[in-house]
Formats: C-alpha cells, structure tokens, sequence
C-alpha cells in the first residue's frame, strides 16, 4: 500500500516577542527570569505563540514594534509561530501561520513569488553576507 508522504510547507511564519509583551502579560518578569526560571519564560513565550519546540534566538536590545504595535526599545525573541491546532484556533495566530498549517503547494508557490518562503528568505540572508571586498585570508567570524 501507498501512503501519502505528508508535505512540508516552507511558508516563512515568523514571530517577534518583545520583552515588553512578556512583561505584559507577567508583570513579574526580569530579566533574571532566563536564567532563574527557563522554564516559565518558555511557556510564556509559547503562550504568546514562539514555538519553543524550535529553534528561536534571542536579540539584544532592539527597537521594535511589539505586538501592541507601540514601538519600544528592548530584547525580543524572534522564531518560528506555534502550528498547534490551540494556536491556529486561539484568533491570534497569523494568515502565514494558518496557510503553512494547510500544507498547500500553490500556496507555497503564491508565497515564494512574494519572496515569503523559508528557501527565499535564507538565500537573501546568504546573499547579504556575501562582501566581494572582503579578504579570501580572512576569516570569518560567523
């Protein structure tokens, strides 16, 4: 028997959670938080929809829109949106998150015209690392 191999979007649905957005919805929070509850910074960053199951990175201080859409200057953690079936029901998740759920080439394909897909994105940010001045010898620091 044929089984239907399941198919993996590449729609690129990112999100930015600001410090001031978990500070938001967890008055308590500090800094300190990160190295003394991991754990709880998680579940809040997931219940604000990062997943957390992925990799995501943590940006110094930046400024930024948050999810209030109030520009601020702060950290953010930037990485993929939460998929889960909780999430894309909550009304918060994004179209992106919604369309990457629905596994759908055509849509993969309207999404990658627009430069919008996971392929996409990684080779633009390739390209703008690449510096024709720079020294063969060098190395890099990446």
């Amino acid at each position: 028997m044929v089984t239907k191999q399941e198919y993996y979007s590449k729609i690129a649905a990112l999100v930015n959670i600001s410090q001031s957005d978990v500070s938001y919805i967890y008055p308590e929070y500090t800094t300190e938080l990160e190295q003394s509850d991991p754990e709880l910074l998680k579940n809040l960053l997931w219940n604000l929809g990062l997943d957390v199951n992925q990799p995501y990175v943590f940006q110094q201080v930046t400024q930024h829109r948050n999810m209030l859409g109030k520009i601020v200057t702060c950290h953010r953690w930037f990485g993929s949106e939460r998929l889960c079936e909780e999430w894309l029901n909550s009304g918060y998740a994004s179209k992106e998150a919604k369309d990457k759920a629905k596994g759908s080439r055509l849509l993969d394909e309207i999404y990658r015209s627009r430069g919008l897909t996971e392929d996409v994105l990684a080779a633009a940010e390739e390209k703008d690392k690449w510096n024709p001045w720079k020294d063969e010898d060098e190395v890099d620091d990446d």
